[in-house]
């Protein structure tokens, strides 16, 4: 099996020939010397708002509740990072490399991330998963009929009536009309979340550490879906017109309009479709600020003792 090394030049490669200044939202959080910090935002830095949260309440009127600590943050981010790199197990990656090489990339990226690699923090085929763009609330449009055949998780061949809006919300039939036979970004979110409070309660119960953790992987996983809402599609620029503002193009053509319950003509909620150049500017803007930072030479003696750091991490 090719080693450690091999696998770091690789990205290291692929870092160097593709577009790496990607300021768009995705992975990670910017990187505290970056212009960029915050004025704008990714997956990681909206995830940091969770230490000024109360994860429990206390028992009395006088009582404080347990805040989110730093190593809590990261258990629950890392939910959210999977989901970013889950977009590699897609037609086009089980195309051009193996599903272990996949696994491989992932959990060098996965160390460099969050400065774990065993336990909660492993990256396994079951966490990572494949690439679903209900998780994502991206458009489905034009999505391979037969991607099943590279990934039995795959969605299956696009309903036509899916892309269609829903005259009920203004949304697309993706997003959140349940009423078809297909998934939903809504029904995903609420699947998840469900999840993650059954963990929560099992924890509760069990009092096993692994329950805990689950639920906060769970917890991360919904909250990337949510994150993309705005992200990904024209939420805000809709929010702008709403706001009073004209000269705000909303990602549709000037004729699709649909009628509000206010009875105003608005533009319908899209997303857009994903491809590759989405899949770069999502992942490789985390990936480059952290090849950056690490030594490659003694990186197979820091993942080696990966285990030991985390028994003495402060929870």
């Amino acid at each position: 099996m090719p080693s450690l090394l091999f696998w770091l030049l690789v990205i290291a490669f692929i870092l160097a020939v593709l577009p790496t200044s990607a300021h768009a939202f995705g992975a990670g959080n910017l990187p505290s010397y970056g212009y960029l910090e915050d004025k704008a935002f990714r997956h990681g830095d909206i995830e940091d708002v969770l230490t000024e949260l109360l994860k429990r309440t206390g028992g009395g009127l006088l009582k404080s509740g347990s805040k989110f600590k730093g190593l809590d943050v990261k258990r629950v981010y890392f939910g959210n990072w999977l989901r970013d790199y889950s977009q590699a197990v897609d037609v086009a990656g089980l195309k051009a490399t193996s599903m272990q090489n996949i696994l491989t990339i992932c959990t060098v990226l996965g160390f460099l991330a969050h400065g774990f690699v065993t336990d909660e923090f492993e990256v396994t085929v079951e966490r990572l998963g494949v690439y679903l763009p209900t998780e994502h609330i991206d458009n489905p449009k034009g999505y391979p009929d037969d991607a099943r055949n590279y990934h039995p998780k795959l969605r299956g061949p696009v309903d036509p009536r899916e892309l269609e809006i829903d005259l009920r919300t203004g949304m697309k039939n993706y997003i959140a009309n349940e009423d078809g036979g297909w998934d939903t970004s809504k029904a995903l979110i609420r699947r998840r979340l469900l999840e993650c409070i059954e963990m929560g309660r099992r924890y509760r119960t069990s009092n096993v550490k692994a329950d805990q953790y689950e639920a906060y992987r769970l917890l991360g996983t919904a909250m990337h879906t949510m994150e993309d809402f705005p992200a990904h599609s024209n939420f805000c620029e809709l929010a702008l017109v709403a706001m009073g503002h004209t000269q705000v193009f909303t990602h549709v053509g000037d004729q699709v309009r649909i009628r509000a319950p206010n009875g105003k003509t608005v533009a319908p909620l899209v997303t857009g479709t994903f491809g590759g150049d989405d899949f770069q500017h999502s992942l490789l803007g985390e990936a480059g600020d952290h090849i950056s930072q690490s030594s490659i030479s003694d990186l197979n003696d820091k993942m080696h003792s990966a285990k030991t750091k985390r028994s003495s991490e402060c929870f």
